[in-house]
């Protein structure tokens, strides 16, 4: 989440949190727990400069529709009600 918010492209497995903010090939890569096939991806990544703008960038945008304040403090606020 970090590196997206930087606007840096992401490879993540398809297991945790991550895949439901990684959509595949469209701002990052979801690859399966075969590592084999991860230095194919940062190959890709190495070698295009434009897609690495354009997962970065689309990353942003993620990070900003799911991570708002009014959403942390929302969520929050869930919680403390919880355990008034």
């Amino acid at each position: 989440i970090e590196s997206m918010a930087c606007g840096l492209p992401v490879i993540t497995t398809v297991v945790g949190g991550l895949p439901n903010l990684v959509i595949n090939n469209y701002n990052g890569f979801l690859i399966d727990l075969d590592f084999d096939k991860l230095e194919d991806y940062i190959k890709i990544l190495a070698e295009n400069e434009e897609l690495r703008k354009t997962f970065g960038m689309r990353g942003i945008e993620i990070v900003k529709e799911n991570f708002t304040l009014e959403r942390w403090k929302n969520d929050w606020k869930q919680i403390i009600n919880k355990f008034i």
